[in-house]
């Protein structure tokens, strides 16, 4: 297979497939059962809903449901198509606005050079000899603009890897990655978009100033008649209103990005190391000997505070469910649904990753520990007891658990979800192995990492053959599992940024010009005694009204689709109010700012030279 064939996939191969051996499936009376993925190459022209009613009538079993078919290529791309559909229209917001800046920039500067084109005309200049001039100028910069762009998109590329590659460990794997992201480069199909974009944009949007000023009568000009300004206003009110799309959902997912990283996850991930290992041992009872001999050498390190194994790990890897109730049952009898997630820990790993005990006490040293459970506080209050969870026991077949304490709850799968019943017993007799090993936990007083090559050095001393994967910290762990929000939040956020930016730069623009342009008119109105303040209040409530109507649009128009992004979003809803206030009161003094300049400008126009120029 070619070498990046393992890395088609977030789950299938896994990411670290270094080779493949048949599958052997168990025995029919096997306890090891496993779920396995069936892919299969589809013959030319057949559908999904045909292999579907192939493979239902090979292994289908009446009442128990169809199997499902899906493709390959969407279950890859199911996870971020919302994510890269929103992605890709901010590019093509901050494409527009910067073209509709360009275009407004164009017509300011088109509108300067009226005289000369007018002695143009008069000289005996076509028309079409005009719009060829400007759109010539215009495709120029325009494709100047492109290869800049594309200068800064090797750089973008870089980033966008570092923002989105989470550790490629099957620990990490919960990160949010974006499949192909290794083949994601800038080559020749890029460059020819790139191009070809440049182009249209040049065309299109020079083609605005150079129609209108070819229609422009010689006498007209000469005359000093302006023409209205009423393109350009309309161009600025445009690009304020996708401006503050971008800025609205820009500040909605950071909002959202930062109610995830602040979520209450029920355990304390700072200073702790977390690792699987795997000893060499045939057997069950080896396997946890070898666990709590490492465990104990891990507390005789100077900087330990506390080491423990569970069979998994908050945001790597679920519990396992077993038929629990309140009650005992009878001989065939199944306890009722929905199970608990039941977590098998040893002593100390509730010390060690932070685990908080709101209710009761931890795990009794020595045997006794092995018949006691902690519950979670959503299982506590789920009815399951009938009654206050504290003190009753759980039955599960032959044993017997007595729930001594109630820890806070603990987000297990992602942070975004809700946290559901969680059990935490010592019993790994009844617990599946890790895949990979067994995991550990150490909490340190300092930088945990700082004690991994100790690590190392006491699995190998303890078992020679034994293996040691995925070593991080988990605050490594939280960090990727927010990995995804966090890209997205970050891209959007600089798009805005760059649109709020281009907004900035085109307002001041037309205001300079405007001021430029109004020249005689303000050095009129300081010559007959109107005070600066009322000179600098004219210009900017031009502005103002303009800026004002671009943000109620650009409200509006994120309003009507926000809703887009609501399955982006976590503890924050697509029509937030405070990040609506926030983001138009914001833009509103950014843009007010920017047109303040050159209305301070404005009032520093000497009368007499201004009516001696004209």
């Amino acid at each position: 297979m070619p070498s990046r064939f393992s890395q088609i996939g977030m789950h299938f191969p896994d990411p670290q497939a270094q080779f493949w051996v048949p599958y052997v499936a168990p025995a029919p009376d096997s306890r090891n059962r496993l779920n396995v993925a069936v892919m299969a190459r589809l013959a030319r022209g057949e559908s999904l809903a045909a292999a579907e009613d192939v493979v239902n009538n090979a292994v289908g079993q009446p009442g128990q449901g169809r199997y499902e078919v899906s493709r390959v290529h969407d279950e890859i791309v199911r996870p971020v198509k919302p994510a890269l559909l929103m992605l890709s229209g901010a590019v093509v917001l901050v494409l527009l606005i910067a073209c509709v800046n360009v275009a407004n920039l164009l017509l300011a500067r088109t509108a300067s050079r009226e005289r000369e084109l007018a002695v143009r005309r008069a000289v005996g200049a076509a028309r079409g000899r005009l719009i060829r001039q400007l759109l010539t100028e215009s495709v120029l910069l325009s494709l100047l603009g492109g290869v800049v762009g594309s200068v800064v998109a090797f750089g973008g590329v870089a980033l966008l890897r570092v923002l989105a590659a989470s550790l490629n460990r099957r620990d990490l794997i919960r990160g949010a990655n974006l499949p192909r992201l290794d083949q994601i480069g800038i080559d020749g199909s890029v460059l020819a978009f790139t191009v070809g974009v440049a182009l249209v944009a040049g065309v299109l949007f020079g083609l605005i100033p150079a129609i209108q000023q070819s229609r422009q009568r010689e006498t007209d000009v000469l005359r000093e008649k302006h023409a209205s300004h009423r393109i350009r206003g309309t161009l600025v009110v445009a690009e304020i209103a996708m401006a503050i799309m971008l800025l609205v959902g820009g500040a909605l997912l950071i909002h959202s990005f930062l109610r995830l990283s602040s979520v209450e996850r029920g355990y304390n991930p700072t200073n702790v190391l977390t690792f699987q290992a795997a000893p060499s041992g045939p057997s069950r009872a080896e396997n946890m000997a070898f666990a709590d001999r490492l465990v104990e050498r891990l507390k005789s390190l100077p900087r330990v505070v506390a080491a423990g194994y569970s069979n998994n790990l908050p945001l790597v890897q679920q519990g396992f469910s077993r038929d629990v109730s309140a009650r005992p049952m009878a001989p065939g009898e199944r306890a009722p649904r929905p199970y608990p997630s039941l977590h098998a820990i040893s002593p100390g790993f509730a010390d060690a990753i932070g685990l908080r005990i709101v209710q009761g006490r931890t795990f009794s040293a020595g045997e006794p520990a092995r018949r006691e459970a902690l519950v979670s506080q959503t299982f506590a209050n789920s009815g399951f007891f009938d009654g206050p969870a504290l003190g009753r026991q759980i039955y599960q077949g032959k044993n017997t658990y007595d729930v001594v304490g109630i820890v806070e709850d603990v987000r297990q799968f992602n942070l975004d979800q809700p946290p559901g019943s969680e059990m935490f017993i010592i019993d790994f007799i009844t617990a599946p192995p890790g895949f990979g090993g067994t995991y550990f936990a150490v909490r340190t007083q300092d930088s945990p990492l700082a004690i991994s090559s100790e690590v190392r050095t006491i699995v190998r001393q303890l078992d020679a053959a034994a293996t040691i994967d995925n070593v991080a910290t988990m605050e490594q762990i939280v960090s990727n599992a927010v990995s995804g929000p966090r890209l997205y939040a970050v891209l959007l956020g600089g798009f805005a940024a760059v649109a709020v930016t281009l907004a900035s730069i085109g307002i001041y623009g037309i205001l300079a010009f405007i001021v430029t342009h109004r020249t005689r008119e303000i050095g009129i109105r300081l010559a007959l005694g109107a005070p600066p303040a009322a000179v600098v209040s004219l210009v900017v409530r031009q502005s103002a009204v303009q800026v004002l109507l671009g943000v109620l649009l650009g409200i509006g128009g994120t309003a009507l689709l926000s809703r887009y992004l609501e399955g982006l979003l976590f503890g924050v809803t697509p029509l937030d109010p405070p990040t609506f206030v926030v983001a138009g009161v914001g833009f509103t003094l950014v843009a007010l700012l920017a047109a303040y300049r050159p209305a301070r400008r404005a009032t520093r126009v000497d009368p007499l030279v201004a009516l001696r120029t004209e």
